[in-house]
């Protein structure tokens, strides 16, 4: 079965726990400084105008821009996709602490064309805890964990003697399935509403 997100070398995805008007005004709220120099637009959820495949590069040297959406199979939760490989987790971090709702981060590869293969989910809870947990290539395949173990999570995988096996993209697609998300399947990219796009400009304050 082809996944939505393979197309991708490495695919950043976050899920917040709160409904996509909402999520608009907190994120409004926060990029305040982006007011003068940024845009915001409303249209058909499109990944493409965020980022097309296959590669996502790391920040810092390009302007950051993102899409928010109610996803058609997850009408109470929204969607968030960046241009950035950490998926703007500073700003999803902001969030978690200032409004203490939920976001769940994954960072998926695509390994068949992926150099250093990253897979990852991390959990910022309505508590201001965070769970992360991931396999990734840097010279070789190495493992982390850090923070409360969450109720979703079969810690038996992380026993596996392939380090690689301790968690991978199938891994990562059962947790979200305990947690009620399948964002392998394409209706997970598509909404009943439009999506609102956010664009940085410049980087002038």
């Amino acid at each position: 079965m082809n996944n939505f997100y393979d197309k991708y070398e490495f695919f950043p995805l976050t899920i917040l726990d709160s409904p996509l008007e909402t999520v608009e005004l907190e994120l409004k709220e926060i990029l305040t400084t982006w007011q003068k120099d940024s845009k915001i637009e409303f249209g058909p959820v499109d990944l493409d105008k965020i980022n097309p495949p296959p590669m996502i590069i790391a920040g810092g040297a390009h302007l950051p821009k993102f899409l928010i959406w109610e996803p058609k199979n997850n009408p109470n939760s929204t969607a968030f996709f960046s241009n950035y490989q950490d998926g703007l987790n500073s700003l999803i971090h902001v969030w978690n602490q200032r409004y203490r709702k939920r976001a769940v981060s994954v960072r998926l590869s695509n390994d068949t064309i992926s150099y250093y293969p990253h897979h990852e989910i991390n959990v910022k809870t309505s508590e201001n805890e965070e769970r992360v947990v991931y396999t990734h290539v840097a010279s070789k395949w190495e493992f982390f964990q850090t923070g409360p173990v969450q109720e979703f999570e079969d810690i038996e995988n992380y026993k596996a003697k392939k380090i690689k096996e301790r968690l991978n993209n199938d891994i990562v697609n059962k947790y979200l399935y305990k947690l009620g998300f399948k964002i392998w399947e394409e209706d997970f990219y598509k909404s009943n509403n439009k999506g609102i796009y956010f664009e940085r400009l410049s980087w002038n304050k």
